[in-house]
């Protein structure tokens, strides 16, 4: 008796039991599954780089709890000096100084005998100066 060979059935090499009908070798129904799965992987590696990115950027307070602390700092001296207006790209800081001196002198004629007030003014004179040469090189 002679047996002659059987052909295997073009099936699916993922559910293994629907024909083979697309020209990638899967059934429609796996052939689309795996299409949504590979977006979706896409998906997923953007994300995770966002997120990375994210989190590098702003590490929570439980993981740097000193950074945190000096990036908030650094977040309010930075609000707290922000002019209303910034000066030009060709803005000399010994004349923004000079500026500055000029209206706490006035401050300074309308005070009259407040000694605490002139005290404090003369602080803040003294600050602006040090802004205006910077630091000792």
């Amino acid at each position: 008796m002679a047996t002659e060979p059987i052909e295997p059935a073009d099936l699916c090499p993922a559910c293994g039991y629907r024909d083979v009908t697309t020209a990638d070798g899967w059934c429609v129904e796996c052939s689309s599954e795996r299409a949504i799965e590979a977006y979706g992987e896409k998906d997923r590696e953007r994300a995770e780089a966002r997120h990375s990115r994210w989190k590098g950027r702003t590490a929570a307070p439980s993981d740097q709890p000193l950074a945190l602390v000096m990036r908030q700092r650094r977040h309010r001296l930075e609000v707290a000096t922000r002019p209303k207006e910034f000066p030009g790209a060709l803005s000399d800081p010994l004349e923004l100084g000079v500026d500055a001196l000029a209206h706490l002198r006035a401050v300074r004629n309308g005070l009259g005998s407040n000694s605490r007030a002139r005290s404090h003014l003369a602080q803040a004179e003294e600050l602006i100066k040090q802004l205006a040469h910077g630091p000792e090189e």
